[in-house]
């Protein structure tokens, strides 16, 4: 009996903390008629600014974003503290910066809702921490107008899904993905001025279902990767100035 009381209760104790991490999961949403503050991010009070909603969750919460227009709201290339316009990390160079483990998505999709750096010399997203989810299948994001990237991974960075989301009109790489055994999935990139659509550098990824389309340098491909491997396979490059594909290092499983 004493075997059988301990084995209860020691799973009685693994019940309560696996109930408890589940608890404190939560959804986080943003909207266009939010407004910032240290407590936003509820259905009824929701943020203006994504990174609010990032500064206000934590670690494996899932923030959900409405449609609409975020970044630099008039245009002029310059991010205003509380006008709601995203206000950049200290020292991150960047329009929004992951740096917990979070899901963000999408209420519309990408053509509904907009990461506009307004030219500003910002990457407009930097995945900073590994597991992140960004965006989903109907659930992007369109990030536009940037004088530097569009999406980028460091190093260290393993195991994120980037689904669903749109690149356009920006100087460098649209997605700068580092790290290993990520899933880079129907995404599109085009009008990179200076830099590839998709640079993919790390081992054991799966890019699947992408589009590089209209990139302008002459010498970046639409799809550079580099590592071993990796599965490429049913992406799409058309009308790149450079070639559609190029493979950097062997055991690529590449099915174009």
């Amino acid at each position: 009996m004493k075997p059988n009381f301990f084995c209860a209760a020691f799973a009685l104790i693994l019940l309560s903390l696996g109930t408890s991490v589940a608890a404190q999961a939560a959804k986080l949403y943003v909207s266009n008629n939010g407004v910032n503050s240290a407590t936003c991010g509820t259905k009824d009070n929701p943020c203006r600014s994504i990174n609010q909603a990032i500064t206000n969750a934590n670690a494996g919460d899932k923030i959900i974003i409405g449609p609409g227009k975020y970044g630099d709201l008039n245009g002029n290339g310059i991010f205003e503290a509380g006008t709601g316009e995203e206000i950049p990390p200290a020292g991150c160079a960047c329009l929004i910066e992951i740096n917990k483990l979070l899901t963000l998505e999408s209420t519309d999709g990408a053509e509904a809702t907009v990461l506009n750096a307004g030219g500003a010399s910002a990457t407009l997203v930097r995945i900073a921490v590994s597991g992140v989810v960004f965006g989903g299948k109907k659930k992007g994001f369109t990030l536009t107008k940037s004088g530097s990237g569009g999406l980028v991974t460091l190093s260290n960075v393993n195991g994120i899904r980037v689904i669903g989301n749109i690149v356009s009109d920006i100087n460098f790489s649209a997605f700068a993905i580092n790290g290993n055994n990520h899933v880079i999935s129907n995404n599109s990139a085009s009008g990179s001025k200076l830099s590839n659509g998709f640079y993919i550098n790390g081992n054991g990824n799966l890019i699947t279902g992408n589009l590089a389309l209209n990139n302008l340098e002459p010498y970046s491909p639409g799809f550079a990767v580099s590592g071993n491997g990796n599965t490429v396979t049913k992406n799409i490059a058309r009308n790149n100035k450079s070639d559609g594909f190029f493979c950097l290092r062997k055991r690529q499983r590449e099915y174009f």
